[in-house]
């Protein structure tokens, strides 16, 4: 008899327990689908229950340790072998924190789910420190209108970012003329390039310099950068605004390089130039 007894209180603590399952949400998001399930049988706890009728008020949500509450709006939706999936809404989604799940309707055992809901961590971390030197903004990259003020990013410039990013966006071209160009060359070693890209306006490259630009050289060792000196390397064009500058051993015995070069008819070209130990 006692084994018996300890047979039925293992099934009883088992049989519900394969329900428990977790996830991550986004706050105030909508559109959220989540399966839940399987619900099976109350009676012998095994056959698969796929024809449930689940309204939102069968659905219970309990946000971050608040009181028990409906499921916002919408059922449950049958998919197969005894699950269903809810999709959740920006009012379900409302609160950070623990969200926990429960459902238990006539003629099946309780399914229940515990939840995490997030901030909107994406969006508030590229906010915050990838706009304004990470300063708090008022507009993020995903807005639609334009900001105004040191604090935002305009319409024109957030577009282009999403259109890089390939969001969205048209194909205008940013304001600035021109990225940093890198390099990676060994320290110490003699007859090495490095390799500059030169526009003219905008970013329309600069054809047709030859060897006729000038580069002045800033080396960085023992944690500080030394004065810049003209660079005595063979200059040459390679077609397509890409222009190649030779460097001597002793300009590349350093921990890193940094070149600034300029062109007739061109805008200021700064390239900075990393370099491994040998």
């Amino acid at each position: 008899m006692r084994k018996l007894w300890i047979v039925l209180v293992w099934l009883a603590l088992c049989v519900p327990a394969y329900s428990q399952s977790s996830c991550l949400l986004q706050q105030s998001t909508a559109g959220q689908s989540l399966g839940m399930g399987p619900f099976v049988s109350s009676t012998d706890g095994n056959t698969n229950q796929n024809a449930l009728s689940i309204a939102n008020t069968d659905i219970r949500l309990k946000k971050a340790g608040a009181a028990w509450v409906s499921k916002n709006a919408g059922g449950a939706t049958f998919q197969e072998n005894g699950w269903y999936q809810i999709t959740l809404d920006a009012t379900d989604t409302n609160t950070t924190g623990i969200l926990e799940i429960s459902i238990h309707v006539s003629g099946a055992l309780a399914v229940w789910k515990e939840c995490w809901v997030e901030a909107n961590f994406v969006r508030s971390n590229f906010n915050l420190f990838y706009q304004n030197g990470g300063s708090a903004t008022t507009k993020i990259v995903n807005d639609t209108g334009g900001g105004s003020g040191t604090t935002d990013w305009t319409a024109t410039e957030r577009d282009q970012i999403r259109f890089r990013l390939g969001i969205d966006g048209s194909t205008q071209t940013p304001t600035a003329t021109q990225g940093l160009v890198y390099n990676l060359i060994k320290k110490n070693v003699a007859t090495q390039s490095i390799y500059i890209v030169f526009y003219s306006t905008g970013v329309t490259v600069k054809t047709g310099l030859g060897g006729t630009f000038t580069c002045n050289l800033s080396k960085f060792n023992a944690n500080a950068w030394g004065a810049f000196a003209a660079s005595t390397g063979t200059k040459t064009e390679i077609g397509n605004g890409l222009y190649n500058l030779t460097i001597s051993q002793t300009e590349s015995n350093a921990d890193a390089i940094y070149a600034f070069c300029t062109g007739d008819g061109t805008t200021r070209q700064y390239t900075a130039v990393f370099v491994t130990e040998k």
